[in-house]
């Protein structure tokens, strides 16, 4: 497989992004990015989508991210 290649994630893990959404809650996400390196992302996830065989998630900023890239997500202070 190669390194870039996507992994499905958990089930469990897609429905706590779900419901991050239907609730509208801001959220801080820490991401690996296409080159290893870390980074922490915050705001509330639009969108939940497939392109392909690849899951994404859509920030309203219009940013998207993989969802394999994340590697936590925790609810955002108010």
């Amino acid at each position: 497989m190669a390194a870039n290649a996507y992994r499905p994630i958990a089930c469990a893990t897609y429905d706590e992004l779900s419901l991050y959404v239907l609730r509208q809650q801001r959220v801080v996400l820490e991401i690996v990015t296409p080159d290893a390196s870390p980074e922490t992302v915050t705001g509330r996830i639009a969108d939940l989508y497939a392109r392909g065989t690849e899951e994404y998630l859509r920030l309203e900023s219009g940013r998207e991210i993989r969802l394999d890239r994340v590697q936590a997500v925790t609810e955002a202070e108010a």
